[in-house]
This record gives C-alpha cells, structure tokens and sequence, in this order.
C-alpha cells in the first residue's frame, strides 16, 4: 500500500496514525518504510514539526574529495622514499602539517599510482589495550638482536613511554660490559630513569643463581631499578621487540646506515602509538618532573 503514496502523504499518513494510536511497527510495515527511515522521520516531525520535515530535502551525493598536486607528490614520495603506509601518512599530514586527508583516499591514489603492496593475509589482532608509562624517563627497555647470526649484535635501549631510542649500537660481542658501557652513555646522555627492563639474557641477568649481576649492580649503582621479563613472556617487552621487526623492513631506509636510522626513528618517522608524532617530541614533552611525579 505504501508504494502507492508520494513521500508527503507517507508523512502526513505518519502523523494521522500516530495520532490514532498505531504502532512504530505496524506504521513502518504498511508502508514498508525501513527502520531508520521511519524513525528519522518521526523525529523530526515530534522535535521540528510536519512542515519543516515536508520541505527537508533528501540529502544528495558527498562531493567527491580530491588530493591537490602538491600533497599528492607529498604522499608518492614519502612512499617511495620511507615506505609509509596509507594511515601513517595521514597521521603526519594531520600532526605535522596540519592538513586532513583520509588515509582510504590515499589509499586509492597509491593504487592509482601502482604503489599499493597488498597484504597476502589479513593481519592479527592481539588487543586494543596498550600498556605503557605515564612519562618518559619512567622506564627504559633493553635488549640485543641478531645474537648468534652472521650480522654484527645490536644492542638498545628505548624509553618505553615515548618510544625514543636513548641508545643503540652494534657490536662485535654481546657482552655484559659492552651492556653496562652503553647504558653508560645513555645515563650521561639523557639521565637516570626510574627503571630499566630487559629480558632475561646472560648480558643482563644471572641465570644460575641468585646473585646480582655486574648489569643489576651498576644500575642499583646509579639508584635505577632492574627489572626482569617473566618467563615465557616475550610481550613484556613487546615495544623493543616491535622496533626490531621495523628495522629489519625499514632499514632500507638510510641504506642500511644503522646511526642514520636511529636518528630517523627519533626526529623524523612518525609513529602510530603515539599520535603520529615523532618519538623525540613526546620524550621532550612528557619528561617526569617533581610536579608530575605522582
């Protein structure tokens, strides 16, 4: 029946049958109007009135949204020359040069511009929740990779709030005293932390016994907690962990120039789990202070 009304007598049929005491339902099936039609329109007629929804137009088509040439360079060489994808490039446009373009429209132009890499299976999500400090300075993370390979170990330690890298460097051995001597230079670089976690690791802990490592004394030494990951639990330090994956993808970066790409993490790559800021902002920004401290 309602197929044979124009939209001004479905309305005015609308306001008759309230009136008379029909249903939402049965109103809706009669005419066969969907749900959240029926009750847009039932809503503007009990909050504007009858009239006013009458003259309501049907909203049109969004007008299609275009990328300017200049951003549009801005996005192909940032891919091109960093790897960024779709949403991080939107995050710095937003963060850094104060400018909105959504990252399904930069998407498209990747697409476009046959810079698209298609994922070969959907990605799994292990939780939204993130654990993390408060401020920076709160708590440094720790730990050597490419032990036992043919590459050179590397050894870091990452600020675990800002995702800044206070040291990094590879070396011909991983040694407790190459683990003290870094640390070293971060303490005189950036100062003492509250903490610094690592895992497990013969460079860090004593794994035979109880007694307290050359490592746990030279940072209860300079009044910094030592703390270890439980066993079994690699995500405990989960974000160091994260920035080992990025550096073997992105590396390619600075031509494998391992200084270079330190000092791109910090000033230059914006990163997702901060807002798309750089790390070096939200060290500077966030540091624990006397007022703060609670």
């Amino acid at each position: 029946m309602g197929d044979l009304m124009n939209r001004e007598n479905k309305i005015a049929f609308i306001q008759v049958k309230l009136i008379e005491g029909w249903t939402d339902k049965r109103i809706r099936e009669y005419l066969d109007l969907s749900e959240r039609t029926y009750f847009y329109w039932k809503k503007i007629m009990l909050t504007e009135g009858h009239d006013v929804l009458i003259n309501k137009q049907k909203p049109g088509p969004k007008p299609r949204f275009h990328i300017d040439t200049t951003n549009a360079r801005r996005i192909q060489i940032w891919r091109k020359t960093y790897g960024w994808g779709p949403t991080k490039i939107e995050g710095h446009l937003d963060q850094h040069h104060g400018i909105h373009i959504p990252h399904n429209k930069i998407h498209q132009l990747l697409i476009q511009r046959e810079l698209n890499k298609p994922i070969g299976k959907p990605r799994k999500t292990w939780g939204k929740r993130r654990w993390e400090r408060k401020h920076s300075m709160s708590l440094w993370q720790g730990d050597w990779k490419d032990i036992n390979t043919e590459f050179n170990p590397m050894l870091t330690f990452y600020d675990d709030h800002s995702r800044f890298i206070v040291a990094s460097r590879r070396f011909t051995e991983a040694t407790m005293d190459n683990t003290i001597k870094l640390l070293g230079i971060a303490f005189r670089k950036y100062g003492i932390p509250e903490q610094v976690i690592t895992d497990r690791g013969s460079q860090f802990w004593n794994n035979m016994g109880e007694e307290p490592t050359e490592f746990t004394k030279f940072c209860l030494g300079n009044e910094v907690e030592h703390i270890k990951s439980s066993i079994g639990r690699p995500t405990t330090c989960g974000k160091i962990e994260n920035f080992h994956g990025c550096y073997d993808k992105e590396i390619w970066v600075t031509n494998g120039n391992h200084a270079k790409f330190v000092r791109y993490w910090n000033y230059k790559r914006p990163n997702g789990a901060i807002g798309y800021l750089y790390p070096v902002e939200v060290f500077n920004r966030d540091k624990k202070t006397a007022i703060n401290s609670g």
